[in-house]
């Protein structure tokens, strides 16, 4: 299990890390942690969320 939530060392800012891969919450119905899932990865695909390096 991977959390979803993770700290960066030195900012100490929440990132919100999740994608394909993850396919349950814990302490969530199978339901519920679709649906939350399917909105999280929509909400940080937003192109204003994605850094693109060139």
């Amino acid at each position: 299990m991977r959390s979803l939530v993770k700290v960066h060392p030195e900012s100490r800012r929440k990132t919100l890390s999740t994608g394909r891969h993850a396919y349950a919450v814990s302490g969530l119905s199978q339901g519920d942690s679709e649906e939350l899932l399917v909105e999280l990865v929509y909400f940080a695909r937003q192109p204003a969320r994605i850094y693109h390096y060139e």
